[in-house]
């Protein structure tokens, strides 16, 4: 989710902005295979006694654990970027407003494509939504395994290999640990092929 939200501002040609993720993980090792899997390749910094967190005292909330910077290392944002739909506008638009940036109108029809707004609903109750891979290569398609950004969302897919001209269903459900904007994403990893991502979004009351 990082990665996109990185090449989004890429693709607005906005200069000077790095991200950079700290984090203090229970097994390091795990969190530089993630990495590597995951083809992440920004800055991390792997914090291993945990003093950056001890030093700032940052709330247990990660959607408060997220700073945007100036050019003086001063917070002027506070929220998560790439869980909070709403907290992502905000960013891009102060960014582009603080550099002098026109924003531009740009429409992704591929990622509206695997894109499903469940709108506004009791946070107690478990949202579902349906996308659909289709496969128009020459060849079957094989879908080797199906991973969320989350535990909050699950995903299941109808059948493991798309012939040609056929499609799969991806079922996602996502069950909130309390109210709020969310965004979250599932990635269908596909043998011998890039990855799809999927994202669902809404307003859980």
């Amino acid at each position: 989710m990082w990665s996109d939200f990185i090449i989004q501002l890429k693709e607005m040609k906005v200069q000077h902005i790095e991200v950079l993720l700290v984090m203090h993980p229970r097994e390091q090792k795990e969190a530089a295979f993630v990495i590597k899997r995951d083809n992440y390749h920004y800055p991390v910094c792997i914090d291993i006694n945990d003093d950056f967190n001890r030093l700032n005292h940052f709330p247990e909330d990660d959607n408060f654990r997220c700073f945007l910077l100036d050019e003086n290392n001063r917070v002027i944002l506070i929220g998560n970027p790439v869980q909070n739909p709403r907290i992502r506008e905000l960013y891009i638009n102060t960014i582009c407003e603080r550099l002098g940036v026109e924003r531009p109108n740009v429409t992704n029809t591929q990622q509206d494509k695997y894109h499903a707004d469940l709108g506004t609903f009791a946070w107690q109750e478990a949202q579902k939504a349906h996308l659909v891979v289709l496969n128009t290569e020459s060849e079957n398609m094989q879908i080797d395994s199906i991973r969320s950004s989350c535990e909050c969302t699950t995903a299941v897919v109808s059948k493991n290999t798309i012939t040609q001209g056929d499609s799969a269903v991806v079922t996602i459900t996502y069950k909130a640990e309390q109210a709020g904007d969310f965004m979250r994403e599932v990635y269908v990893y596909l043998h011998n092929a890039e990855p799809i991502t999927m994202r669902i979004e809404g307003c859980a009351e």
